[in-house]
């Protein structure tokens, strides 16, 4: 085990960590019938587990800030150059562009823990961000348990599935629009570049016939 790990005042000085003197474990061990030494081992791993949980949040958070900014910048740029640029640094379409949905959710609600909800959460909450009303995005990112919150939350609103299929449906259009759009960019990229390419085909076969035209007079 690290150093870092043995410190255990480490999770004492970190504020935003349910780290404490006298900390109150959130799993019921009760029901696993640990002996006691195991006991406090399994309390120890929690408590590494929501301070690295943390700190993850943290990382994951100042690089979603930066991948939004880098988009910003190059989006003034009608050349494909964003997804060129993150692709030379090694990331994945996908993995880039959940971040900077988390971000903007971020920017929304003011809440970390849109960097820890899971993927298909953070995609429909984009998606119904228009029906849902804030305070209930909120008390599911504020929930301890986020997904079983989403779920009620969820059910509660396809009780009557009226209320907002057609919201619903006009965000998907919008999402689907813009996905459509980069990839309409990225071919129009890919056909200047055949032009060019032609263009210089052209010239060469124009330069080819002038030269047999002279042999040939000759």
């Amino acid at each position: 085990m690290s150093n870092f790990l043995k410190d255990r005042s480490a999770f004492k000085e970190a504020r935003k960590v349910r780290v404490v003197e006298e900390y109150t474990p959130i799993v019921n061990y009760t029901e696993l019938e640990l002996k006691d030494d195991d006991l406090k081992k399994m309390i120890n791993c929690e408590k590494n587990i929501l301070f690295h949980q943390q700190k993850s949040m943290e990382h994951l958070l100042a690089l979603s800030q930066t991948l939004y900014e880098a988009q910003q910048i190059l989006s003034n740029y009608k050349n494909g150059g964003f997804r060129n640029w993150f692709e030379e640094l090694g990331l994945k379409k996908d993995f880039v562009y959940m971040c900077i949905k988390r971000y903007n959710l971020y920017l929304n609600y003011n809440n970390e823990k849109v960097m820890a909800i899971p993927e298909k959460i953070v995609k429909d909450l984009v998606k119904q961000e228009s029906i849902l009303q804030k305070e209930q995005v909120l008390e599911i990112l504020k929930s301890e348990k986020p997904v079983k919150k989403y779920e009620e939350i969820k059910n509660i609103l396809s009780g009557d599935p009226t209320i907002y299929s057609k919201n619903i449906l006009e965000a998907e259009v919008v999402i689907n629009l813009e996905d459509e759009i980069k990839v309409l960019e990225e071919k129009l990229i890919k056909k200047y570049s055949q032009i060019e390419t032609l263009q210089k085909e052209i010239i060469d076969i124009k330069e080819q016939i002038n030269i047999l035209k002279t042999d040939c007079s000759k």
